[in-house]
């Protein structure tokens, strides 16, 4: 899908004022993930702010992508995060939380004809859906 990669550019000026909304002297030195899941999905960021020695370490999904705006930052799988002076360019891949379901994928398996239990066997291999009542 279009969404397998994506790369969105943020203005440094522009991300200091949507992460730190309360301290318009903020002006962001670099970011970097600081600390991801085993599929590789962010979980924390580290903001180095100019003329300060200590990064602040925020929350990737709330902290971070809803504040700088989860349209253009599509998830928090991260395949880059690149310095380029003025601007981070953040390149990630996938639409949504990770939990292993594509939502296109089993809407194009539902087109195709698959059942529900078939794309959801698919989709989490080892799990059965059994009837409980």
């Amino acid at each position: 899908t279009k969404f397998h990669e994506w790369k969105e550019t943020f203005a440094k000026v522009e991300m200091a004022r949507k992460l730190f909304p309360d301290d318009p002297r903020a002006r962001v030195k670099s970011i970097r993930v600081s600390a991801a899941l085993p599929g590789g999905h962010a979980t924390q960021m580290a903001v180095l702010l100019e003329n300060q020695s200590r990064e602040k370490l925020l929350e990737a999904n709330r902290g971070f992508r809803l504040a700088l705006g989860s349209k253009r930052l599509k998830s928090t799988l991260w395949v880059a995060v690149e310095d380029k002076g003025d601007s981070i360019v953040i390149t990630g891949r996938g639409l949504g939380h990770g939990v292993g379901m594509c939502q296109v994928g089993a809407y194009r398996m539902a087109d195709l004809g698959h059942s529900s239990i078939h794309i959801l066997e698919f989709y989490y291999p080892g799990a059965k859906v059994k009837k409980l009542y």
